[in-house]
């Protein structure tokens, strides 16, 4: 599996979203699962969205069915 970003910044407030990629293209294990270390600083939708909604530094974490996953580095600048 890979993800489009390894490092991601927002600003409080702010959506951007990130693709997960199986590999090989051919595998049958197409679902990804999405998890926040750290609610308070950042969530993450079913399809990979991330929304900053406070301020620090977690991880999001892309889970492929067959055990593999791989990490988004988040970080969250503070709002107005």
């Amino acid at each position: 599996m890979n993800v489009s970003d390894k490092k991601l910044s927002l600003q409080f407030g702010a959506s951007d979203g990130v693709a997960a990629t199986l590999a090989p293209s051919d595998t049958t294990e197409g679902t990804v699962t999405w998890a926040s270390s750290n609610t308070a600083v950042a969530t993450v939708s079913k399809k990979g969205v991330i929304k900053g909604v406070g301020k620090g530094k977690c991880s999001v974490w892309a889970y492929a069915q067959d055990g593999k996953w791989k990490a988004v580095t988040v970080t969250v600048a503070a709002g107005k």
